[in-house]
Parts: C-alpha cells; structure tokens; sequence
C-alpha cells in the first residue's frame, strides 16, 4: 500500500507513511480506513504525515475539498486541537501541503510542516506534554 498507517504509543498517534506516487483515491482509502475505527480516533493525540518518500503530486482543488471532507469527520472523533506534522524534504509537496493547510482551517487542528522526521518528532513530544499533560516517549 502507498500509505500505511501506524499506530504509536498506545493509540496516542497515528502515522501515516507516505510513499511514491500519491493521488486522491490512496489517501482516501487511508481515511477511510483511520475512520473504520471510531474509538482508536477518540483516543488519538496527534497524527504525523511521513512524505519524505512521497513524489511530488498536485490535486485540484476540488480533489482537495474530498480529503478535507475526510479530515472533518475525523476531527469529529478525535480530540479537540489534534496536533498535525507533515514532514516533507520537496518543495513541490510542501506547496501541496500548504494548500492542505489553507484548506483545513477551522477544523481546529495545529498543524506545521517539517523538513525532518526529526524535528516533527520533537514538536510532538513537546506540543502532547503541553497542551494534553501527556508524556510520550
């Protein structure tokens, strides 16, 4: 599958693995399988979008609006304020990721973009302990 979805620290998070040539359909299909699971959602913290290994892709904006129409509904189970990193090395998939960004505003999600694993690691650990008194690992 071009997208994995992992689940870490206890369901606390969920990362999605992001790998090759992406269109609307597979990230769908990733949704939809995080949304099949409404109590793993209700626990979740916070969500990494791994596209380090992603190619560059655009969607429309219409294609846009369908992802965003999925990340509503997950915001609807999972915890208010979810904190969002996407980490991402190509200029082409950091416009995609702002244009998502752009997109998502007042869903209630704190999102940033990372150019390393790294660092969105980092921001995670610190942004769950500060804003759900939560330690992670």
């Amino acid at each position: 599958m071009p997208i994995q979805l992992e689940f870490s620290h206890e369901g606390l998070g969920v990362i999605y693995r992001c790998e090759g040539v992406l269109g609307l359909q597979h990230f769908s299909v990733a949704n939809d399988r995080l949304l099949s699971s409404p109590e793993r959602m209700r626990k979740l913290k916070y969500a990494l979008i791994d596209a380090v290994s992603m190619e560059p892709t655009i969607f429309s904006p219409s294609e846009m609006d369908s992802i965003v129409l999925q990340d509503r509904q997950i915001a609807s189970y999972a915890a208010p304020g979810l904190l969002v990193a996407v980490v991402l090395e190509r200029n082409v998939v950091f416009v995609l990721a702002r244009m998502w960004e752009v997109f998502i505003e007042g869903i209630g999600w704190e999102t940033k973009i990372f150019p390393s694993l790294a660092g969105a690691q980092d921001w995670i650990r610190i942004r769950v302990k500060e804003k759900f008194r939560l330690d992670i690992p």
